[in-house]
């Protein structure tokens, strides 16, 4: 899943998952217990790709661990996926105060704000991921995007090029630094 910008990556990463889902049931909320980090959207993708079943499958993990934060994670995802972003951000605050080692949480409860235009609070928490995982491209680019999407093309360049040093076989580096490029008019 470190390569899930890759396709292939992806798919091989749900196969697998649905496979340990198909052996034991649970494999879900152990999976994500044991691995800090582990992609809570593959749990919903592993049962369906349709937001029902995705719904569907958040609460089935919350039943199945009702104390842990994968659940919350998961249901925070659906509602910032279908813009329901007060709701994300009931599920995704949970999902921090159930374990705030999780950058994914911080990722995506910066969309929830963002959504809501809280601007400052979502640069914060995707400073937070990036601090919890330094070394890891994909943390700087959700930080560059943000910085993208709000006009800050200097610091979403810095990022970009973060991302470009720490996975130069990777082109989600270089075409988001070439798009910051043609937003700055570097790039004729």
């Amino acid at each position: 899943m470190q390569d899930y910008d890759r396709e292939d990556s992806l798919e091989n990463a749900v196969a697998a998952f649905q496979r340990s889902l198909d052996v034991d049931p649970r494999f879900c909320a152990g999976a994500c217990r044991s691995r800090p980090g582990f992609p809570a959207q593959v749990c919903a993708g592993a049962f369906s790709r349709s937001l029902e079943a995705a719904n569907a499958a958040c609460r089935h993990s919350a039943q199945l661990d009702p104390s842990g934060a994968d659940a919350e994670i998961c249901l925070g995802m659906l509602f910032n996926a279908t813009g329901r972003y007060d709701a994300a951000a009931q599920h995704l605050e949970r999902a921090l105060k159930l374990d705030s080692t999780r950058d994914e949480s911080y990722r995506e409860l910066a969309i929830a704000y963002d959504g809501q235009k809280r601007l400052g609070d979502a640069e914060s928490l995707l400073k937070k991921a990036v601090a919890l995982r330094p070394h890891y491209w994909a943390a700087h680019k959700w930080l560059g995007r943000f910085y993208e999407a709000h006009g800050r093309y200097d610091q979403a360049a810095e990022q970009f090029k973060r991302v470009v040093e720490m996975a130069p076989d990777s082109i989600d580096g270089y075409s988001n630094l070439g798009a910051v490029y043609v937003e700055q008019g570097k790039i004729r």
